[in-house]
């Protein structure tokens, strides 16, 4: 059993979706590493996927799993999910 992570946001509005690198294009500095919702848009950001990372080895998952790797942005980047993933463990 795997913890899934989305690496994508989802409107509460319209149902509609944008990647983790169009919202960090989009609203830049005011995306911090606690943001989870911006503009109706809501996702995992870094620190609720350290914390899904986290709860998946404290807890004998099998791993975590993302959906899809290529919405991210660059793991150099210290707001990219990736590296959040890679710091959790």
């Amino acid at each position: 059993l795997t913890m899934g992570l989305p690496f994508y946001s989802r409107s509460t509005r319209t149902g509609d979706w944008k990647t983790y690198e169009d919202l960090i294009k989009m609203y830049g500095k005011k995306l911090t590493k606690s943001t989870d919702e911006i503009d109706e848009h809501y996702f995992n950001g870094y620190k609720m996927i350290q914390k899904k990372t986290r709860y998946a080895l404290q807890n004998g998952l099998g791993g975590v799993m993302i959906w899809e790797v290529g919405q991210d942005i660059h793991p150099s980047n210290k707001k990219s999910l990736l590296r959040a993933i890679t710091k959790a463990i």
